[in-house]
């Protein structure tokens, strides 16, 4: 089964940054592969990839890129996270925009960076890490399957220079 999201991508460097940050996972904690970490704005499951393209293509194409940086750890049942801090109101406004149907849990931006049996097994001692910062211009559409994430196509949302 073939199921869909919206993400960003981590930038290469972004990803070296935290890779060289965290420490060596327990061996009960399979850590999530470093080519597929990203920050989720929304999920489709189920879809049609093109309709889905063109439906996000216009529902987002005209909202600004956010800046962005990786800083805290946190978790949800079975799952380590790293947590996503700089324009949060933008990304909330993208999730906003790409959602079909609104989850009743707040949006939490994050990147999963392991996978545990036992919820709270497992938060690496990053103490104040805080990556580097970077504007997230391009919003990603990635099909799933059997835990295998393929790009699917992209938007590129508008970037307005700071000076």
């Amino acid at each position: 089964m073939t199921r869909y999201f919206a993400a960003f991508a981590l930038p290469e460097e972004v990803a070296a940054h935290l890779a060289a940050a965290l420490p060596a996972f327990p061996p009960r904690v399979r850590p999530e592969p470093r080519h597929q970490w990203h920050i989720t704005v929304a999920y489709y499951g189920e879809d049609d990839p093109e309709a889905r393209m063109s439906w996000l293509a216009w529902r987002v194409g005209a909202h600004p890129a956010p800046r962005v940086r990786l800083t805290g750890v946190g978790g949800f049942p079975g799952v380590t996270w790293m947590g996503v801090a700089g324009d949060l109101a933008a990304l909330a406004a993208l999730n906003d925009a790409a959602v079909v149907e609104k989850e009743s849990r707040p949006y939490l931006p994050h990147v999963t960076i392991g996978r545990q049996p036992r919820p709270g097994e497992w938060y690496p001692d990053l103490g104040d890490y805080a990556g580097p910062e970077w504007i997230a211009r391009d919003l990603v559409l990635y099909s799933s399957e059997q835990g295998r994430y393929t790009r699917v196509g992209g938007v590129r949302l508008r970037h307005e220079p700071t000076w």
